[in-house]
């Protein structure tokens, strides 16, 4: 049997001692650090949280969402102890109908079931068109990562750097008497005709229709926290993924403070089956989706999506899912697909993930989303 061949990085690699060694451009561009990525910013182990109720399957068919849904917001309702947590609701081995969502809506409230196999804890989708399991305070939240607008109102910080080399964890500033250390802030790129044009994305085309998913006059919001402040140098706590070069932004890339992120935070899922009937259908006409999470330092872990549709969906940032596993047997209809996995925020760790299914997109990320984002492990199956 041949010796496997070992391929070696130029850009990445370990040096004798095992530490990782980042090689640089002549701009000082790298490969960023991506080890930042997952709940509590990565390195973390996921929390185990004690469970505080216990629920049952009501059987006979019965509706259990509102049974499930008052345990949760009894725990919700618990104080939350020094490390933010109150408390699991923990369901019971059995199958849970549900005609409606289950939503956790309080920071520090853990769903966990009893197992993700048929015997554990199945939630069986059932009812009008909704989400199984839905992760968001549905208070007034700063969507984190994305192409945006700025508004007039608003006190922007100037970025002098005529170069910010992308893996970097510095920028200078023209002012920073309005910072403070551990601000979370949003850096704006503005999108701009010169920009488009170096990106090759001004002259796309489908169907022989023009096709510009992001128009000049818009901005690249990245989010990210002040980790140190030295003169007008700003350390940040995780990289900048994407370089920022004057040449094409005109020096107006600038920073705003936003402290108020007002994201659910210290919440999960666990160990749970969601059963979906078949959806043979166009996505536009999917009625079942599996999980939604708009938070941070949140997870989701040992999840066995049966037969949902645009699976699941993440926003905010510092988000682990591990082992969560869709499995699609119906074939989806259109040439328009679906994303089963949709992470659409800032320091999101997929670990040991998979999708299996034909016709769709195992992974798409909306416009804007810079990351850092991490597949690690994950397996796709299928014609997609």
């Amino acid at each position: 049997m041949a010796q496997q061949q070992i391929i070696k990085s130029k850009w990445v690699y370990t040096d004798d001692t095992g530490k990782l060694i980042y090689k640089q451009t002549k701009k000082g561009d790298r490969i960023a650090d991506f080890s930042f990525a997952g709940y509590k910013g990565g390195g973390v182990t996921l929390p185990y949280i004690p469970a505080k109720l216990t629920v049952h399957p009501l059987g006979d068919n019965e509706d259990c969402t509102n049974h499930i849904q008052k345990a949760i917001d009894i725990v919700s309702e618990l104080p939350q102890n020094a490390h933010g947590f109150r408390g699991a609701v923990l369901l019971a081995p059995g199958h849970y109908v549900c005609n409606g969502s289950l939503q956790i809506k309080a920071d520090g409230v853990v769903l966990r079931g009893s197992g993700s196999d048929p015997s554990g804890s199945v939630i069986v989708m059932a009812g009008g068109k909704h989400t199984a399991i839905i992760l968001n305070n549905k208070l007034h939240q700063r969507v984190g990562n994305r192409i945006g607008e700025i508004s007039s109102g608003e006190a922007c910080i100037k970025v002098i750097d005529k170069y910010i080399p992308a893996g970097a964890y510095k920028l200078t500033v023209d002012n920073v008497s309005r910072l403070s250390v551990g601000d979370n802030i949003e850096i704006r790129k503005p999108v701009t005709e010169k920009w488009i044009k170096f990106m090759k994305m001004d002259n796309l085309v489908r169907d022989g229709k023009a096709q510009t998913w992001i128009k000049a006059g818009k901005f690249l919001i990245t989010e990210r926290t002040i980790a140190a402040i030295d003169g007008n140098i700003i350390t940040l706590t995780v990289p900048l993924i994407d370089c920022y070069d004057s040449n094409y932004t005109d020096d107006n890339t600038t920073i705003v403070v936003a402290n108020n992120v007002g994201r659910l935070k210290q919440c999960g899922v666990e160990n749970i089956r969601i059963e979906s009937p078949a959806q043979a259908v166009n996505h536009s006409k999917a009625l079942y989706y599996a999980l939604r999470i708009n938070g941070e330092d949140c997870w989701a872990k040992d999840i066995n999506a049966m037969e949902t549709m645009e699976s699941i969906g993440i926003g905010g940032r510092r988000i682990t899912l591990q082992q969560v596993n869709v499995i699609r047997k119906a074939l989806h209809q259109g040439a328009s697909k679906p994303a089963e996995f949709a992470p659409n925020g800032g320091q999101i760790l997929l670990d040991r993930c998979s999708v299996e299914g034909d016709n769709i997109w195992f992974a798409a990320l909306g416009a804007g989303q810079t990351g850092p984002i991490v597949f690690l492990n994950c397996t796709f199956k299928g014609n997609g």
